[in-house]
């Protein structure tokens, strides 16, 4: 396979892979790492599983810059139409 092909694959699915992965190792700190603020104010337990996620969202939304710079668009490459099929996909992990 073609390396000017196969890189921009290859560069979008790390991405979301260190995403999802990062999403799932906070959620099971977020609520320890946010110990103090839990016992010294009286806020909804949901504004700290929205931080970690909001932060995940952040290196994400900084993450994805790289895939423009890995790749050259092309039809047939990761920029294709069809991949603003993604969106909703993210919106889903999201939810």
């Amino acid at each position: 396979m073609d390396i000017h092909t196969y890189l921009p694959y290859l560069g979008v699915s790390l991405i979301l892979w260190n995403f999802l992965g990062s999403l799932v190792l906070d959620a099971g700190s977020c609520f320890t790492g946010a110990e103090g603020l839990i016992k010294g104010t009286r806020m909804p337990f949901t504004v700290h599983a929205l931080r970690s996620v909001v932060r995940d969202t952040i290196v994400f939304a900084h993450n994805v810059v790289v895939i423009f710079f890995v790749g050259r668009p092309s039809s047939r490459t990761c920029f294709a139409l069809d991949s603003l099929l993604a969106i909703p996909g993210l919106l889903l992990w999201l939810n």
